[in-house]
């Protein structure tokens, strides 16, 4: 409905339940103003309600389902926080929005792990053992240097990727790269 106004690649989760959930930064018909939306249906798909979940600023949600809780993550460019909300309930009711990370930069995904979600950036990595509403941070890059954080999966485990590339002098740069297990 061109009424609506611009949004973004949705991402769909589908619940056991014939409950389906799709989210979505939209910008509500207002240029530049976007927010996270969840279109909700309990019928397979039928009929869907609309639900505003944010009310920052929002891009590039990543959505997951960790043991049961679904967790709504975006980035709010405006301040440079990410932000996250969490629905114990199948999509019926949300938290309020907590701040997932303090000094984002450049979303990069989320990766669970067990009963944990993990939020990379090109600044930092944080993560949840609460289903989203806390977070704490547990490495970061150096202010200046190009960062980037991944996460990555293997027989041991998941794994933090960091690289980070330090200036040599003219358009030289050494890159740094280190592999950690996560916590």
């Amino acid at each position: 409905d061109a009424s609506l106004g611009i949004g973004t690649v949705p991402q769909t989760i589908v619940l056991t339940n014939d409950t389906t959930l799709v989210f979505f930064a939209h910008d509500r018909g207002i240029e530049g103003d976007w927010r996270l939306f969840m279109a909700r249906s309990t019928d397979g798909g039928s009929t869907y309600e609309l639900r505003q979940l944010s009310e920052t600023y929002a891009l590039g949600p990543s959505v997951r389902v960790v043991d049961g809780a679904i967790i709504a993550v975006w980035d709010t460019t405006e301040d440079f926080r990410f932000r996250s909300v969490t629905s114990l309930d199948g999509g019926a009711t949300w938290s309020e929005e907590v701040i997932a990370q303090d000094n984002g930069c450049c979303f990069r995904e989320t990766a669970a792990w067990g009963d944990t979600l993990y939020l990379t950036t090109a600044l930092a990595i944080s993560r949840t053992t609460d289903f989203g509403l806390s977070w704490s941070r547990i490495g970061y890059g150096e202010h200046g240097h190009e960062t980037g954080f991944d996460v990555v999966m293997n027989g041991q485990g998941l794994h933090s990727l960091r690289m980070e590339a330090v200036p040599q002098g003219d358009d030289a740069y050494l890159w740094r790269v280190w592999l950690n297990l996560l916590p």
